[in-house]
């Protein structure tokens, strides 16, 4: 089996370099590289359990310093005056000083990983890549030092001395996996429910439904926490198709490559269960960002990047089905990604699992034709997306009732609702949503990302009553 190793690091040639170290000493090791300014921060259940050993690096990226290196030329450079009047004072560090404060803030955020990483239990061994003081001192982490395997200079290191590491964690990893496997229930960690999935392991339940039930999992072969949604039913049981719209459903986010659709990671049966391991998102849902109050701005880079995952959704000839906010996870570098296909259908095929005129989806969010069991096509996933939009500008639903039924005779025969005035420029495009009839909306996804893109480079906010009041 080969011996396998994560590699932290945000800086693109450190990760060369020590991946070319890596594999000369393993020439058949798996090398899995972890960008922290990409990925954000790893998940505090992560316990690197598929690696031998996890090398952490440089966790800030490089950067260069800054133009000013003077006051005078800070004022040139248009930056306020050091002023005791002023609330916030800009300070201009030179060359040397920046350098230095840099280095520090560095060792800091790489002490502050490798603590973590260390306290964690079972743990895969950590080799540490940093730089010690000019008196060769390598900075504590935390105050109670965790010692990792080995600390290696980033800047001097050699190959070999980096292969006498390597090798020694791997000999540490065999034996502390050894031990494990030795202990009772050991087999335990990798049972979802009644269903027992190798490779998987059980970190705790996330969300469940009469169809499936999701857990966080570290996947061993992935590398990586993920989501692992496992189908209840087994196929010779299963009441309606409910083992082969599952599959489904992974085949369909399977053919979409998007940035802006959840990323599936693999696909299995185990003990007669399907499950799907995919993309986990610890910010959750769009749902949280709504309660919290959103600008026009981040409405609209949403409206934008869930458009153009439509476009790719509609390409394959799919319908989601199911556009709603708890359906449109938040990523640490900020962009969305739509999930749950379980809905979807295709647009080519007739209805095989969902007979016609059966209603599917949530009410609040559903198109005019959807509510009503109509025919539907691309244009009702972008009337739902109109609610959306909608909700994230005012903070409430365009039609609300006290029951479903209520909620759908709205959507179809009550106008559609109103701005607040200083969004009044986008109510055109609120407008053309929320159309009653589907010809009479955007007609497909492609037409709204143009549209989206080019409010988001001209709109404006128009000032509200009270602003006008006071000549702003």
């Amino acid at each position: 089996m080969s011996a396998r190793f994560l590699l932290i690091d945000s800086d693109a040639q450190h990760r060369e370099r020590w991946r070319e170290y890596i594999l000369r000493a393993f020439r058949d090791a798996v090398v899995d590289e972890y960008d922290p300014l990409l990925e954000g921060p790893m998940s505090p259940e992560f316990s690197a359990a598929a690696f031998d050993a996890v090398l952490l690096g440089d966790v800030m990226g490089a950067d260069e310093p800054p133009m000013e290196s003077s006051v005078e030329d800070a004022t040139a450079a248009g930056l306020p005056p050091h002023d005791p009047d002023f609330g916030e004072t800009t300070v201009v560090l030179g060359e040397d000083l920046w350098r230095t404060a840099n280095a520090l803030a560095r060792t800091s955020a790489h002490n502050a990983w490798l603590d973590d990483l260390t306290r964690r239990p079972a743990f895969a061994p950590v080799i540490s890549l940093d730089e010690p003081d000019d008196e060769g001192h390598w900075p504590l982490a935390g105050e109670v030092p965790h010692i990792p395997l080995a600390r290696i200079c980033r800047s001097q290191s050699t190959q070999k001395e980096l292969a006498r590491a390597l090798r020694h964690a791997v000999d540490l990893r065999m034996e502390m996996r050894h031990h494990a496997r030795q202990q009772p229930g050991a087999a335990d960690v990798y049972r979802f429910g009644n269903v027992l999935i190798r490779g998987e392991r059980c970190l705790r339940p996330i969300a469940a439904s009469p169809l499936s039930a999701v857990y966080l999992a570290e996947s061993e072969r992935v590398g990586r926490v993920v989501a692992l949604k496992v189908l209840r039913q087994v196929p010779d049981v299963s009441e309606g198709n409910a083992f082969d719209r599952f599959v489904r459903e992974y085949q369909i986010i399977a053919a979409i490559q998007h940035p802006n659709v959840v990323r599936i990671h693999d696909l299995g049966v185990a003990d007669d269960h399907a499950y799907i391991a995919m993309e986990y998102f610890p910010l959750g849902d769009l749902r949280r960002r709504v309660k919290q109050g959103m600008s026009p701005d981040a409405a609209l880079t949403v409206l934008h990047q869930v458009a153009g995952a439509l476009c790719a959704v509609h390409a394959q000839g799919v319908l989601h089905r199911d556009i709603k906010p708890g359906n449109i996870m938040l990523r640490t570098d900020g962009s969305v990604a739509l999930i749950d296909f379980g809905l979807a259908k295709q647009i080519a095929v007739d209805a095989e699992i969902t007979g016609q005129g059966e209603i599917f989806g949530t009410p609040f969010y559903m198109s005019p034709e959807q509510g009503h069991g109509r025919v539907v096509d691309a244009r009702a996933d972008l009337y739902s997306l109109g609610v959306i939009f909608y909700e994230m500008l005012v903070g409430k639903k365009p039609f609300q009732a006290s029951t479903p039924m209520g909620v759908i005779y709205k959507h179809t025969h009550a106008p559609i609702p109103s701005l607040p005035l200083q969004f009044l420029e986008l109510q055109p495009l609120v407008d053309r949503l929320l159309a009653k009839l589907p010809e009479q909306r955007f007609q497909t996804a492609v037409a709204l990302v143009e549209a989206t893109a080019h409010l988001a480079a001209s709109w404006q906010m128009q000032p509200t009553l009270n602003d006008r009041r006071r000549d702003l």
